[in-house]
């Protein structure tokens, strides 16, 4: 990409073109002011394009010169002299070179929601069990032997953490705890053949 600059010779001024017309003149109202007397309001348009820099004189009351050549509308190639009345300028043509930044992807991190072969969460430490519960804060699911709960002073219930994360951990709607269904089960089955065996 090539940048066009505009570089006083007469006057400690500089003008960076930019792509399509630039208006050049004494009114403020032009893109590049120019506060000189023999300068017009509006003097000139200079274009930039892709085929190059092209200058068009407005009618001015001194004339548009380049190389001390009177135009109406010439190219204007770089190191070429514009003159606008008194003030001369330099073309000047810089290429820039846009570099893209590479942009490093990071791998997403590993799910923590494991699952049995029913489509039920399993517990992140113990993958063979379901998961009673979830992480709000990282989404990993545990059962309720593997996280870290607080009883509050002076009551029955509790605050459950993340071992992970230190979260704060919610029950999953419709999971149970499989373990202490099964004990439940298991001690009334124990006391009912007990009973049996004992006639």
């Amino acid at each position: 990409m090539t940048r066009y600059y505009l570089r006083g010779i007469t006057l400690p001024q500089s003008y960076d073109l930019h792509s399509g017309l630039n208006t050049i003149g004494r009114n403020p109202t032009n893109d590049f002011r120019v506060s000189e007397v023999s300068v017009s309001s509006f003097h000139c348009e200079v274009e930039v394009l892709d085929s190059g820099v092209f200058v068009r004189d407005l009618q001015s009351t001194n004339g548009t010169f380049i190389n001390d050549q009177p135009v109406e509308q010439a190219q204007l190639l770089q190191e070429s002299i514009l003159q606008l009345g008194t003030v001369t300028f330099r073309l000047e043509a810089v290429n820039v070179e846009i570099h893209v930044p590479q942009v490093t992807t990071i791998a997403a991190p590993e799910s923590k929601k494991p699952l049995l072969e029913d489509g039920r969460a399993a517990c992140c430490r113990n993958p063979q069990i379901p998961a009673t519960h979830r992480c709000v804060q990282c989404s990993a699911t545990f059962h309720v032997s593997n996280i870290r709960g607080m009883r509050l002073s002076g009551g029955t219930s509790g605050l459950l953490f993340c071992p992970d994360c230190n979260g704060a951990c919610e029950a999953i709607p419709g999971a149970t705890d499989p373990v202490k269904a099964q004990s439940l089960l298991g001690r009334l089955t124990q006391t009912v053949m007990l009973g049996w065996k004992r006639k």
